[in-house]
């Protein structure tokens, strides 16, 4: 059931982006995956007297969204990024972006990727003066994480989040293809 899930929420499913100095595939890294992304639906595996029967995102389910880099280089990497577009109909959970290394720091974004920030904030206007706030978590366009370290070779690094599926909106975007900054 659980790779029906996963196949099922292939259709949510966009794929990150690493950012790394360009790698020449030797026969020893050909083939190796530097770069996978998967999700399952937390809010059907925890359904009432266990899993959901269908394999379908709903409105209000929660999905949990993993990407994992590892290091197929026969040399250390640095300034890897981990990046996931949120997909339509998608909304950040707040709080929910955890990953494996200190050295790593989440940003977000909130114009199609376009600018970051680890605290994203935007100007309005309130009783004709110009206030800045934080913009709400449910309104961010992407995630990324930037290791500052070297990662070494066979190391990997693991970040998640969580999106939930918006009541408004369907979410079945066709899959984006990775991009590399």
């Amino acid at each position: 059931m659980k790779s029906l899930i996963r196949i099922s929420l292939f259709t949510l499913l966009l794929a990150g982006s690493l950012t790394v100095p360009a790698l020449a595939q030797t026969p020893a890294t050909a083939g190796k995956q530097a770069l996978v992304v998967s999700a399952e639906n937390r809010t059907a595996i925890a359904a009432k007297g266990g899993r959901r029967n269908d394999a379908t995102a709903h409105a209000g389910d929660v999905l949990r969204y993993k990407l994992t880099f590892t290091n197929v280089a026969a040399r250390p990497v640095r300034q890897v990024a981990l990046q996931n577009p949120m997909a339509a109909g998608l909304e950040f959970v707040a709080g929910s972006a955890k990953v494996s290394r200190t050295d790593a720091q989440a940003e977000y974004s909130v114009d199609g990727g376009k600018s970051w920030s680890a605290h994203p904030m935007e100007t309005v206007m309130v009783d004709g003066k110009s206030v800045e706030r934080a913009v709400s978590p449910e309104r961010y366009s992407g995630v990324r994480w930037i290791v500052s370290g070297f990662v070494a070779p066979g190391a990997t690094v693991t970040a998640e989040f969580e999106a939930r599926v918006a009541s408004r909106a369907a979410a079945s975007p066709a899959p984006a293809a990775p991009a590399q900054r």
